[in-house]
């Protein structure tokens, strides 16, 4: 058997699939890698998609190649002799595949063509796959079950699940996934709805790989420190965050405002903010290290995330930023989109306002009440305590996943929901 080799180990021998690795705009699976290295056991990092100028120790184990897709000239007709049965399902997953669009069908055909290619490999050096992506990472883990038995799991981001409806390949992957890690309540309902069983959905959140330590900070004073993270995209809402900001200056607050991160529609941000006669307190800092994003951490008073849904219907799940603001005692103010409300309860561990004038209202309020304030930083640092570690979390997948290893041996029962 392909896996003879790797079942002889009785601890499970993981790869981890991604797209590319490491994405600067990921760090949070960045964090994730670490903290499962640092729990033990036999982790591998492999890419589908070349990635040049990361460093070389936070390079994947493997990176697939270009060229490498050549091979497929002999790996089709070798799989076709070999295991005609699954080389028919892969191609009824191609012809009947509902993708929403032209990169979502070629991502899977890039993660069907890594399948085919390194099927053998993969088959004597692993005994478990993980697609970190719903994406290429999971076509490629499903068609690696198929063709030579390599049980998998994946995950499923706010992207894959209602990016134009969600992956065309969603409802194959499911139904033979081991588990399905999710990272909100939002998305366990979403999968739900996509067709997965209940009792394979883990809701195993995401978090920092330590928790900074809590500053202390007296009230602040004028002008406030305003923060925003994200990319420049349209699910994100800066368009709505300019008139929050625009509003609070016609209210007399004053603010200097920094918005970290780019993207395509940064060009658009910046013509609206000096539309709006805000460039002079408001600062595009573009792209940071998180460490540096760290350091805007220290200095912001409040954090505001203003997400909607995109007309894609793509929206963000719980932002890692808002965690990471909350983990360093800053408080929120953000829109009710997606999973953001399993963190910031209204008036509780943050603010949650439905249009501008009710977000500029409540800011101002919350910046003139030191008891509010300090107790909102208080509770939001108490949940990200109890919610947004990473280790703890980690070692909440690894047991999952060592369940299923174990289940697949016929050594154990199923799998938990993990929270």
């Amino acid at each position: 058997m392909l896996m003879e080799e790797a079942a002889a180990t009785p601890d499970p021998r993981v790869a981890l699939l991604f797209t590319r690795y490491p994405v600067p705009t990921e760090t949070f699976l960045h964090r994730e890698v670490e903290a499962l290295k640092g729990l033990g056991g036999y982790w591998d990092v492999l890419a589908l998609w070349p990635l040049h100028g990361a460093p070389a120790e936070q390079r994947a184990t493997h990176t697939f190649r270009y060229g490498h897709l050549l091979f497929l000239l002999w790996w089709i007709p070798y799989w076709a002799m070999r295991k005609p049965r699954a080389m028919r399902r892969i191609a009824e997953s191609i012809l009947t595949a509902r993708a929403p669009n032209p990169v979502n069908f070629l991502e899977n055909l890039l993660g069907l063509g890594y399948a085919l290619v390194r099927a053998r490999t993969m088959g004597k050096r692993y005994t478990h796959t993980h697609a970190v992506w719903a994406s290429a990472p999971a076509a490629a883990a499903w068609a690696l079950h198929e063709l030579v038995g390599l049980p998998y799991s994946m995950a499923g981001h706010a992207y894959d699940l209602y990016e134009d409806g969600g992956d065309g390949w969603l409802e194959v992957k499911l139904k033979e996934a081991a588990f399905i890690r999710t990272s909100t309540d939002a998305g366990f309902r979403r999968w739900l709805q996509l067709g997965a069983e209940a009792s394979r959905l883990m809701v195993i959140r995401r978090g920092l790989p330590e928790l900074p330590s809590f500053p202390e900070r007296v009230m602040p004073t004028a002008p406030f420190a305003f923060l925003a993270v994200g990319r420049m995209v349209e699910k994100m809402g800066y368009d709505v965050l300019l008139e929050v900001l625009h509003r609070l200056r016609r209210a007399g607050i004053p603010f200097r405002a920094k918005l970290v991160g780019c993207g395509p529609l940064l060009g658009t941000v910046r013509q609206r903010c000096r539309d709006l006669g805000l460039e002079k307190a408001v600062h595009f800092t573009g792209g940071l290290s998180y460490g540096e994003v760290e350091a805007c951490y220290r200095e912001a008073d409040l954090f505001l995330f203003t997400g909607v849904i995109a007309r894609s219907g793509d929206r963000a799940g719980f932002p890692n930023a808002i965690g990471e603001a909350m983990a360093w005692g800053v408080p929120v103010c953000a829109t009710p989109v997606g999973a953001v409300g399993e963190g910031i309860l209204d008036g509780q561990t943050g603010l949650i306002a439905r249009n501008p004038a009710e977000a500029a209202e409540k800011v101002e309020a919350l910046l003139s009440s030191p008891a509010d304030y300090r107790r909102i930083r208080l509770e939001a640092r108490r949940w990200a305590e109890d919610n947004f570690d990473a280790r703890v979390n980690m070692q909440a997948f690894v047991e999952t996943l060592f369940k299923a290893h174990r289940q697949s041996r016929g050594e154990g029962a199923g799998s938990r929901r993990c929270r």
